[in-house]
């Protein structure tokens, strides 16, 4: 058996990607330390999620998906990364209309697309566009800190 926050966070890890359709996501922790190290990789921000903790109460953190070496993107993905960061900018905002339309426009550019990738079946512009969908139905509030779920 396996305990603890490491442990914790790993396992989140694990079922976030695949809720976010990346094959790999990093906690905001690792993601530091690798680009301390090297900066030659692009990472994209995905959202802060919940994480609950052994000790105390769950805490929010941020998750980045490693997108690849950044002299090795093709020009659809640095446009779709373009996009995307565009789509969080708004989403943090609560700017939904906004937020939509970049991640609308991100979608198509996806490295990674339904029908077409094996053993994908949605990508990260996709879940956040449903995202937006149900926060523009349901707004989080003014306090809200873009902590998924609120």
């Amino acid at each position: 058996t396996m305990m603890g926050d490491t442990v914790n966070l790993a396992a989140r890890t694990e079922s976030g990607s695949k809720a976010y359709g990346a094959f790999c996501m990093v906690a905001e922790g690792t993601q530091r330390a690798a680009e301390a190290t090297r900066d030659n990789i692009a990472y994209r921000y995905l959202e802060k999620i919940m994480v609950k903790m052994v000790k105390g109460s769950p805490r929010p953190v941020a998750f980045y998906e490693p997108i690849g070496f950044k002299d090795e993107l093709s020009q659809d993905t640095q446009d779709c990364l373009d996009c995307f960061g565009k789509g969080i900018e708004k989403y943090l905002t609560q700017d939904w209309d906004g937020a939509l339309q970049a991640f609308e426009k991100a979608k198509p550019l996806e490295p990674n697309q339904p029908a077409v990738t094996p053993g994908v079946d949605h990508n990260p512009s996709m879940v956040l566009i449903e995202r937006c969908q149900v926060m523009k139905e349901n707004p989080p509030g003014d306090d809200w800190d873009g902590t998924y779920p609120k």
